[in-house]
């Protein structure tokens, strides 16, 4: 005959089982996440990427033929790199929360010209915009 109490002895085990479990699993995500957390250099390079494209496609693409305008755009884009990499950089806050970064960069060019805000996590090696405003 079984006795009544070593139920709950059972059921302890099992739910100390689980806690260990769940608190294993939340340390090595935590840990997955704070030795994946992208760098600054990183975003940068993304951003660089990110801003090309956007000005390949959307103000070279507008510019006219006439003259070489719309090949000397592109190629303008290409050759200031480096320099685009420093506007970016010097317009961007970074907050690192030890698992992930949030990054905030000012997009202003020219006062004539609209500027932006945009808000990118930094969350296992990737980025994630998640807030543009003009």
């Amino acid at each position: 005959m079984e006795s009544s109490w070593q139920q709950p002895r059972f059921f302890l085990r099992k739910m100390s089982f689980l806690a260990t479990f769940g608190a294993a699993s939340f340390a090595c995500l935590g840990a997955a996440m704070a030795i994946t957390n992208p760098t600054p250099a990183a975003y940068s390079r993304y951003a660089t990427h990110q801003l090309t494209q956007y000005a390949q496609s959307n103000i070279c693409a507008e510019a006219p033929t006439a003259f070489g305008l719309k090949e000397e755009c592109r190629s303008l884009l290409k050759s200031n790199q480096p320099e685009i990499q420093r506007f970016i950089m010097s317009h961007t806050e970074h907050r690192n929360f030890f698992f992930f970064s949030v990054y905030t960069t000012d997009l202003a060019i020219a006062s004539f010209l609209p500027t932006y805000q945009l808000q990118t996590i930094g969350l296992f090696q990737e980025f994630y915009v998640f807030g543009i405003e003009q």
